[in-house]
């Protein structure tokens, strides 16, 4: 459920103002599924979406958009009884979002690991598997421990500040992470708190030093160092969200060497900058969703991690000046071509 106020009125504490109110098909894993289904090249598999549903008429509605897409429902479990997850989302006129509520709590109950068994061939033979912050860490570390065993890449999306956490017990079993500035923070001092602190104060596999090199615009030491935290904890790549200023692809280097895009190196992990495409906002939800689609489509394609992101760069600026989560004028041909004037 998404709303913003009309021209001429702003959001306002204790009343209601007049605006515009509609409902739309969205989830953040839903989101991505459908915007990478748009996206990759006619030759890859599809993607196969493993969640939950209630038998109510959002579920129905759901399910209905989902094969409209031509895409398989097999996966999603319909729930008697259950309610949807539903998120509702409150923007304000420049079309940043101004508050959410997420209600999924249905996803605890109704995906469960038996569930998720079902399907361990799927996963196992993906190109990558994505899991996303709403699944719990139980889910998480089944899903993550089925993938590894057959070698799968594992992406974490972390959704929210307060679910980007619960990928701690997984971390060193990822390839890729996804956190905006204020999840990055958190995941690095839940990372820290879960730590013994040694002799002399300094948290394990932190780096405080300054950077060797200047970061792009919108990084902060702090977030250098909560970068850091993250790839010696073992994840391969994170992909630091950063909004106008674009994206940040910090990889885990044997020799701290980075290789194209806009690079930095420090402490034997690189730092590849691609920056933000002017775009007139729109709506931002789903616009991270489709930051990730368009990476997963250009890794899924065989391109380099920084052109993939590239890629995902170019599906982001697509989302925002839409009004709908995924935009229809998605194409492999279109963004990757895109993308190549980027980085």
């Amino acid at each position: 459920i998404q709303s913003r106020p009309a021209a001429g009125y702003s959001l306002q504490t204790g009343t209601s103002v007049p605006g515009k109110v509609q409902q739309t098909a969205g989830g953040v894993a839903r989101n991505i599924g459908e915007a990478l289904a748009s996206l990759l090249p006619p030759d890859c598999t599809p993607p196969l979406l493993i969640s939950a549903v209630g038998d109510d008429p959002a579920g129905v509605a759901l399910l209905a958009h989902w094969e409209s897409l031509h895409l398989s429902t097999r996966a999603v479990r319909r729930v008697p009884g259950g309610s949807t997850p539903v998120v509702a989302a409150i923007f304000d006129q420049s079309g940043d979002l101004g508050q959410c509520v997420a209600d999924v709590e249905m996803l605890d109950r109704g995906l469960t690991i038996e569930w998720i068994r079902r399907f361990t061939e799927d996963i196992q033979r993906a190109p990558v598997v994505l899991l996303d912050g709403n699944l719990s860490p139980p889910m998480l570390a089944e899903v993550s421990a089925l993938a590894a065993a057959a070698g799968v890449p594992v992406w974490f999306e972390p959704v929210s500040v307060p679910k980007s956490v619960r990928c701690l017990p997984v971390l060193r079993g990822l390839a890729f992470v996804s956190p905006n500035e204020a999840e990055l923070l958190a995941m690095a001092d839940a990372l820290r708190a879960s730590r013994p602190r040694p002799e002399g104060g300094r948290s394990g596999g932190v780096c405080e030093e300054p950077a060797a090199a200047p970061l792009p615009q919108g990084v902060t030491a702090e977030m250098r160092r909560a970068v850091d935290a993250l790839l010696a904890a073992g994840v391969k790549h994170v992909v630091l969200t950063l909004g106008s200023h674009g994206a940040l692809l910090c990889t885990a280097t044997s020799d701290g060497s980075a290789g194209g895009g806009s690079a930095t190196s420090s402490n034997k992990h690189s730092f590849q900058h691609v920056p933000a495409l002017p775009a007139t906002v729109v709506n931002v939800n789903g616009a991270g969703d489709c930051l990730v689609a368009g990476s997963l489509a250009g890794i899924i394609s065989g391109c380099s991690a920084v052109h993939a992101l590239a890629m995902g760069v170019v599906a982001g600026k697509r989302a925002v000046e839409s009004p709908r989560n995924v935009p229809q004028d998605l194409s492999f041909a279109a963004i990757s071509r895109e993308a190549r004037n980027i980085h």
